[in-house]
């Protein structure tokens, strides 16, 4: 994935001087560092580059040939990556309403070949997404009992996981150099109470900064290249506000002055977008987008900043490697090839088919990591969702009568219950008359079903 970014940045940028540089920026943000071996959906970065190179296509020649590609790698997308596909749809739109705007501001003509192509990707998407996602929304819109309908997220996951205007301020907090003095900084905001101010999760905010050093210095070009170069301006315009208007879309519903309640646009992302809480996500269209702008600027103003820089290829450099620097995130490999001794106990005492479920959920893609030693069935997967259950609600109910009741009509045998749970827990599990302790071991308990 990774390789792949780089390649696709550098196709989009080959015309550019620096390309490979640039490229490296784009591909070794702190937005990749911070997914790296956590979501795979995710780490498709190269999608975003290749859309850039469809949406260049598409505006270039207002073709249907275009249009139709375009709505194919929408759909394309989705499926490799549902957040890929929605923030790549959405800076579609606007770029396409920003573009037709524009259009009609500075030529005085409204150019409706635009807005056509657009309803026309639009609906050949939504017709290839309808084919191809028909099983999800069949069983949950049409069928007769609606399963799987966790897709609406809560009103305070849009705050928790939004972004905030510091973030793009603050180096990761994991970064070797950088890292202690954004803890310094969180911490002194966390302590003025504002309810916006203790929300910063580090593995998806840390993807909002984009380097201090790339940051001076494209806005540096950028406004240089506005003021010294008419034939730069209305792309590097239409750009910047493609990136003003999906800034504001990162933020929260909305936020406090004094008591008064104040609106952003990330309020429209809740209404009509509810099941996609992350909006900090697109962090990484905005920074492909400045990192093409920029690339852009200093290409067609080359001769130029030549002329006023004589150490510009030095300059370019020292940014690409202060820049990868200032956007590291270490990552950690964890060798595992000792299992819980509970999982042997399971395999050399329990029968083939037997059925067990894992308490508490953190427990449970552990519980998947390690099917090759236990070879059980397991009832109770990570974001495993079916007709009867879904398994994170089922899992957080364990610790009830209601829970271990469902455990029993789900036919369960076997419960593990790692003793990270507090100790209210273990003392229920431990009275319950619905199940018997089998074998405690020095991280878990094994109960067995007492079906009476």
């Amino acid at each position: 994935s990774v390789g792949l970014t780089f390649l696709f940045a550098r196709l989009l940028l080959k015309k550019y001087k620096y390309s490979y540089l640039w490229a490296l920026i784009f591909t070794f943000s702190s937005y990749m560092w911070s997914h790296l071996w956590k979501h795979i959906d995710l780490l498709q970065l190269w999608i975003f580059p290749l859309f850039l190179i469809f949406l260049k296509r598409f505006f270039a020649t207002n073709s249907l040939k275009d249009t139709m590609k375009l709505a194919v790698f929408f759909a394309a997308a989705t499926l490799i990556s549902n957040y890929a596909g929605y923030m790549t749809l959405m800076y579609f739109l606007i770029a396409c309403l920003v573009s037709f705007f524009y259009k009609s501001y500075s030529e005085r003509k409204f150019d409706f070949l635009i807005l056509k192509n657009t309803v026309l990707t639009i609906l050949i998407f939504s017709c290839l997404s309808l084919i191809t996602l028909f099983p999800y929304i069949s069983a949950n819109y049409f069928s007769y009992e609606q399963v799987g309908r966790t897709v609406t997220r809560t009103y305070e996951d849009f705050f928790s996981f939004s972004s905030r205007p510091w973030y793009f301020l603050l180096p990761p907090v994991k970064n070797p150099l950088l890292g202690s003095f954004s803890v310094n900084i969180l911490e002194n905001i966390k302590k003025t109470d504002y309810f916006l101010a203790d929300d910063y999760f580090a593995n998806e905010h840390q993807g909002n900064f984009f380097g201090f050093m790339f940051l001076l210095v494209s806005s540096l070009v950028l406004l240089w290249s506005y003021k010294n170069s008419v034939g730069t301006r209305k792309k590097i315009t239409v750009y910047i506000i493609c990136n003003l208007i999906l800034f504001t879309l990162m933020f929260p519903p909305f936020f406090t002055i004094g008591g008064m309640q104040i609106y952003t646009p990330g309020y429209l992302l809740y209404k009509y977008f509810p099941m996609f809480r992350v909006s900090s996500r697109f962090s990484i269209l905005l920074l492909l987008n400045l990192v093409a702008i920029t690339a852009y600027a200093v290409n067609e103003n080359y001769e130029k900043l030549k002329s006023k820089l004589r150490y510009l290829n030095l300059i370019i450099i020292c940014l690409t490697v202060v820049t990868l620097i200032e956007t590291f995130v270490p990552f950690d490999l964890v060798k595992k090839d000792n299992p819980p001794a509970v999982y042997l106990y399971l395999y050399d005492n329990t029968p083939e088919n037997s059925i067990f479920a894992v308490y508490p959920n953190n427990s449970t893609l552990d519980a998947m990591y390690w099917i090759y030693i236990h070879k059980r069935l397991l009832m109770n997967p990570k974001y495993y969702t079916s007709e009867s259950m879904v398994s994170e609600e089922f899992t957080m109910n364990l610790n009830t009568e209601e829970g271990l009741t469902k455990l029993i009509e789900l036919n369960g045998e076997y419960l593990i219950v790692f003793k990270n749970v507090l100790e209210e827990d273990k003392e229920f599990f431990e009275n319950n008359s619905k199940i018997k302790l089998v074998n405690e071991f020095y991280d878990s308990y094994l109960f067995k079903i007492d079906k009476i």
